[in-house]
């Protein structure tokens, strides 16, 4: 029985490494979101990254997300919301970092 119980606790431990390892943090989400409106913005159509986030939406993953206590990550809706205020004040965005902690 102990053999069992360490044999699942490793492949646990490895699954949550696997997951560590893949995951990211919401600022770099947003820093991402952030750095593809403004390639699109410089290819001169900002507002194609907008729709592609509209294509992406599902409602389903706003109840999944409500569900799940442990995602911090923000919603398409959310990011969609960031981008749509930086196309109406693009000022304000310019010199902006998303993380203020890198330099």
């Amino acid at each position: 029985m102990y053999d069992r119980m360490t044999e699942r606790s490793q492949q646990k431990s490895l699954i949550y490494a696997q997951l560590a390892r893949y995951s990211y943090s919401r600022e770099l989400e947003l820093e991402a979101d952030l750095f593809v409106y403004r390639f699109m913005e410089f290819m001169g159509a900002p507002e194609k990254y907008i729709e592609v986030l509209d294509i992406l939406y599902n409602p389903l993953d706003d109840a999944l997300a409500d569900a799940d206590a442990t995602s911090d990550h923000p919603s398409i809706q959310y990011r969609k919301a960031i981008l749509e205020f930086i196309d109406r004040f693009p000022r304000v965005f310019n010199n902006v970092k998303l993380n203020p902690q890198k330099n």
